[in-house]
């Protein structure tokens, strides 16, 4: 658990190249979370390989009891501060 809180607290690079892969997890009961994870561009292991989850980064790991465009906007917008917008 230690180590999940770390990747969601540990401070990342601000830079104009991030990439971000977002969606919904598995609904459990009345929650949703919304997942957003990213990789740098400058990073990118393509073309010598796939990219694969060790490449990705934990930004955003957010509970929601209703998802609609405004909660959505809202977690973006705080996963923005934790990399600066995204490329």
């Amino acid at each position: 658990m230690r180590l999940g809180l770390y990747a969601l607290l540990r401070p990342l690079e601000q830079a104009d190249d991030w990439a971000y892969l977002i969606d919904h997890t598995v609904q459990i009961g009345t929650v949703k979370c919304f997942a957003v994870v990213g990789v740098r561009l400058s990073q990118l292991p393509y073309p010598r390989r796939c990219l694969q989850r060790e490449d990705l980064v934990l930004i955003a790991l957010v509970p929601m009891q209703q998802s609609n465009a405004m909660t959505v906007k809202q977690a973006l917008e705080e996963a923005e501060l934790r990399t600066g917008v995204p490329g």
